[in-house]
This record gives structure tokens, C-alpha cells and sequence, in this order.
């Protein structure tokens, strides 16, 4: 291949690879005066449902009841059925931990 050629094949290579960005570039967005006032409307009907929702009271919240510091209440613990422990006490890091066979905690002997 002569020299010629080679620079005619990089130059229509480059061409190409321009073109090709050209085509994918996107043009600037610019704000169309509609599309302004359809969310300028649309900010105030949120506005007026957030009012709407503000004003309402609240349903099925439960609130916490008030305490006085240095009062200690003492909610009532429902009652759970401890498994025996069963299996070997293991200990990592200060905290323990049982390790348990299968056949006895699902039922499968």
C-alpha cells in the first residue's frame, strides 16, 4: 500500500469516527414556556395535596407514651417458649452461641 492510500484510509477512518459523534451528540435542552407552566401547575397541586395532608390527623400512628426522666416503665414481656439447649456451648468473642442438631430443632429424627 503506497502512502497515499494509508493517508486517505486515515483520513476517511477520522471522518467517519467525527461523523459518528456528530450524529450521537444531543442537542441542548432549552426550557419550552409550556413545558415551564405545566410544572409550575403541577409543583402547586403537590403543594396543595401536602397542605391537604398536613392538616389531616394522623391514623392507626401509635405514639410512645411521655416519660419523665429518671422514671423507668416497664413494658409487659409476652410469653415465649424457650427451646431447651441442647448441643454444644461455643464461645466466639465474648459471646456464645450453641450449635444445635438438626434432627431435634426441625422435628426429623
Amino acid at each position: 500500500m503506497n502512502k497515499q492510500r494509508l493517508a486517505g484510509l486515515i483520513v476517511l477512518v477520522l471522518v467517519a469516527a467525527v461523523g459518528v459523534w456528530w450524529a450521537g451528540r444531543k442537542a441542548p435542552i432549552e426550557p419550552a414556556a409550556a413545558n415551564v407552566q405545566q410544572l409550575q401547575q403541577r409543583i402547586a397541586a403537590l403543594e396543595k395535596r401536602l397542605a391537604e395532608l398536613e392538616s389531616q390527623e394522623p391514623n392507626g400512628l401509635q405514639f410512645a407514651p411521655q416519660t419523665v426522666p429518671g422514671e423507668i416503665h416497664i413494658l409487659p414481656q409476652p410469653e415465649t417458649a424457650v427451646p431447651e439447649q441442647q448441643g454444644d456451648r461455643r464461645e466466639i468473642n465474648g459471646m456464645s452461641y450453641y450449635v444445635l442438631p438438626l434432627g431435634t430443632v426441625a422435628g426429623v429424627e
